[in-house]
């Protein structure tokens, strides 16, 4: 009989826990699953099961051990090793208790994160401002999204030295060091055109138009053969001419 591996690592389980589909993953490899799963600003994050992509919102340290299959591995000799190698890779992480601040962690980390994005953006703006830039762009996706959850703070920190402008976007985060107008370059515009020369005409254009039309009808009737079409369908020349021409609306 050979060992259970672990659908992600593809070793012998070590401290497996269940998803709520009924699928079991190495600790390790569940806490690893979840950090990489994609999040969105001001949302909750949609963990997934590796294995049938059913989604949950529960975090890894609050699902179940498999307690079974951990008593089945430990059964097998590699299992030792396997585990002595976790060990080396797993960093403590304190589980949250019941009884926890969120509004004040929340404030802390929000602090905390600013402060660290700041420091970490502060060198390249004084680099662009030493070389002469006005404005330096962050479009770097991840790096986006982290600093746009906590912009408010952000943009204090840079602020205090005399930045003009933070614009953020889900693409990008234009940071302008000073105030400039903007230039619209590669714009052509036609020096002849002329949008009433198209649009209008004179009485006289249109009173030349008409007799065009007259003569252009006398023409078209007068190659009828049957008289009951040609008196059906003629028209007085007088008639048209009388008619006032029809202005266009400017």
């Amino acid at each position: 009989m050979s060992a259970p591996l672990c659908p992600v690592c593809r070793s012998i389980f070590v401290r497996p826990r269940i998803y709520e589909c009924g699928h079991s993953i190495c600790e390790n490899c569940m806490k690893g699953v979840d950090q990489y799963t994609e999040r969105y600003f001001r949302e909750l994050p949609n963990f997934k099961c590796p294995v049938c992509r059913h989604s949950t919102l529960i975090p890894w340290y609050r699902r179940p051990k498999n307690q079974r299959l951990q008593s089945i591995c430990e059964e097998f000799p590699e299992y030792e090793t396997r585990k002595a190698d976790v060990e080396k890779l797993i960093t403590s992480e304190k589980l949250e208790d019941d009884d926890i601040d969120i509004a004040t962690l929340a404030l802390t980390e929000r602090k905390r994160l600013a402060k660290q994005y700041y420091k970490e953006i502060l060198p390249s703006l004084v680099e662009a401002a030493r070389q002469g830039s006005s404005s330096v762009i962050i479009s770097n996706k991840e790096k986006v999204q982290k600093i746009s959850k906590v912009m408010d703070l952000f943009s204090k920190h840079l602020f205090r030295h005399k930045i003009f402008r933070i614009v953020s976007s889900r693409e990008e985060i234009n940071i302008s060091i000073l105030r400039q107008r903007t230039i619209v370059q590669n714009e052509y515009t036609n020096p002849e055109f002329n949008a009433s020369s198209t649009t209008n005409a004179t009485p006289e254009e249109l009173r030349t138009t008409t007799d065009d039309l007259l003569q252009s009808t006398s023409t078209i009737l007068r190659n009828f053969d049957d008289n009951e079409i040609r008196s059906r369908y003629s028209f007085r020349s007088s008639q048209l001419a009388s008619l006032p021409p029809r202005r266009v609306q400017e």
